[in-house]
């Protein structure tokens, strides 16, 4: 049975060092098992996680297609999976590096990591936290095209106006304020979340960083 994947409503790229999970989601739910080195597809998404392996897969030289076969809810499937966006072409482009090869989780030396896009928009529920300060954390969310950083607490949200990074430091400013983050990531993860932001935050105007 063959079944295509052709519009992507939600994505996701989310890495929890503390708790080993690494999940990716582009039209299907993913999960790395540490175990194996191999991505697992969950066959309940909606429920209690349901992993199943995979086989026979396959990308295309540019990351807009994923073909795979695994027996998915009782019958054996072939998915065939068209990615339109940029960023969830990273998101694959880090699949295939890691399915097979070990990915070091570093429990915690590293911050974890979760962005997620909805109807191609940034949600709010994307952050970078600091596992040692749970108010310390960093939030983008879009909106029809513009960008906030959000404070948790106390709530409140800034519309950015420029966007910078310099190393493992990234930069971001509203009108009145300006906002310094310093990633702590696995290496491949931050290559991710440079690519995200520098893509997504394209539009802004430039920090100049001396």
């Amino acid at each position: 049975m063959l079944k295509k994947i052709r519009k992507i409503n939600e994505s996701k790229f989310s890495c929890t060092p503390r708790s080993v999970e690494l999940n990716i989601v582009c039209g299907l739910s993913f999960y790395y098992n540490p175990d194996t080195c191999l991505f697992e597809v969950d066959q309940n998404p909606y429920g209690e996680r349901d992993l199943i392996p995979i086989k026979n897969l396959q990308f295309s030289p540019d990351y807009s297609k994923m073909t795979f076969d695994c027996f998915y809810q009782g019958k054996d499937v072939s998915f065939d999976i068209s990615i339109g966006r940029e960023r969830e072409k990273n998101f694959l482009r880090f699949f295939h590096a890691f399915h097979g090869k070990a990915f070091f989780f570093g429990e915690n030396d590293f911050q974890p990591v979760v962005l997620l896009f909805d109807e191609g928009e940034i949600s709010a529920n994307s952050n970078i936290r600091n596992p040692e300060k749970g108010t310390d954390y960093l939030t983008l969310f879009g909106e029809d095209g513009e960008f906030f950083f959000i404070i948790p607490r106390p709530w409140k949200r800034f519309p950015l106006s420029a966007f910078g990074s310099k190393g493992n430091t990234f930069y971001f400013k509203s009108e009145e304020n300006l906002f310094e983050y310093e990633f702590i990531l696995e290496p491949s993860v931050m290559q991710v979340v440079k690519a995200f932001l520098q893509m997504e935050l394209s539009n802004l105007d430039e920090i100049e960083i001396a």
